[in-house]
């Protein structure tokens, strides 16, 4: 029996279409009344740190320079405050564990792109001629959640006058706007069960029969620049699930939705952080996951892309259905993407 207050997606499609909104706008009222909720483990415990004595102490900047050494992947990855980005340390933390990266998978709802989640996919890449075994390939996403408040904040620009003067009325709105769509705990965010789902639909689509029918959706997260951990979030997803996402008005079954589970690990000490990073997201994965030994060499000028893309078992976020339909219709420009507030019409 579903808990008080739950209703199934087709009713969610027929009474509460004010509720049928942009992902990045779905609230917490959406995870009540599908019974979605989010699990906070105890974080792994931060070693003491030494704190500054407060005593002020003249500077040698000719010392300091002299000191000065380029900093690793692993610190900069820690403190977020370096040019290059968090995404970018990753290609060099990852591997080789995970050694490839895809182009960002859609959202889909009712079989159509509903949105791009603002999230990065790194998978584990294999030869053609690896047999796909009886373990899913290990696909995790990774989201800078700034991104997330900073597309927030684009949703609802506030209008200025051509004269420079400050619309203050227009700022107070679009502050009041945004304020109704951002969650007061950030690390519950409706938002998270979009990207998830993304990525469990990504891994439905390279399903194969002898693969289980439940995906481990494992996204890590970091936050603000020098934040003592990282985070990671994951749930598992069902194929039953992500076939109601596919045909919800027809989805009258009450179903228990996925419990998101989020968990803090610190980022020092430093030394050894890639391995802890792998570690996470290696933890708990089926048996199986990384069976794979005819890993995907890198692309060399004298092969070229060509024969390397010809051996690698590459990762495709478009549907096969998808692509048939944009082929027999390439002269119409026909859109699958739904007007910017509203989702799940059916045609």
């Amino acid at each position: 029996m579903p808990a008080t207050g739950v209703i199934s997606l087709a009713e969610l499609m027929s009474h509460h279409r004010d509720l049928l909104v942009q992902p990045i706008c779905w609230t917490s009222r959406h995870l009540e009344m599908l019974g979605c909720r989010f699990e906070h483990l105890d974080h792994v415990p931060i070693d003491d740190i030494e704190r500054d004595s407060g005593t002020s102490q003249p500077i040698d900047h000719g010392k300091k320079l002299k000191q000065w050494k380029e900093p690793t992947y692993e610190e900069i990855f820690a403190s977020g405050r370096h040019f290059m980005k968090r995404e970018s340390c990753l290609q060099y933390l990852l591997p080789p564990l995970l050694h490839r990266k895809c182009e960002t998978p859609y959202f889909f709802f009712a079989n159509k792109r509903i949105h791009r989640p603002l999230y990065s996919v790194f998978y584990r890449g294999r030869k053609r001629s690896q047999p796909a075994g009886q373990a899913p390939r290990l696909i995790v996403g990774y989201l800078d959640y700034l991104n997330v408040e900073r597309h927030r904040q684009q949703m609802f620009p506030a209008r200025f006058p051509t004269d420079n003067i400050i619309n203050r009325p227009g700022v107070r709105i679009q502050r009041k706007r945004v304020a109704q769509i951002t969650p007061k705990n950030w690390s519950e965010d409706p938002y998270l069960l979009c990207v998830l789902l993304s990525l469990a639909q990504l891994q439905e689509y390279h399903r194969k029969e002898s693969h289980p029918p439940t995906h481990l959706s494992r996204l890590l997260l970091t936050y603000k620049p020098d934040d003592k951990f990282f985070h990671i979030f994951e749930a598992h997803i069902t194929a039953e699930l992500l076939g109601m996402l596919d045909n919800p008005s027809t989805a009258t079954k009450y179903i228990d939705w996925p419990t998101i589970k989020h968990k803090m690990v610190p980022f020092q000490p430093v030394e050894g952080l890639k391995e802890r990073l792998q570690a996470e997201i290696a933890l708990n994965q089926p048996p199986g996951s990384f069976d794979i030994s005819d890993l995907v060499d890198p692309v060399t000028p004298k092969e070229g892309m060509r024969h390397y893309l010809d051996q690698v078992d590459v990762i495709h976020i478009q549907r096969r259905k998808e692509a048939m339909t944009k082929t027999k219709k390439r002269v119409k420009n026909e859109s699958f993407v739904l007007p910017r507030q509203k989702f799940g019409e059916n045609a």
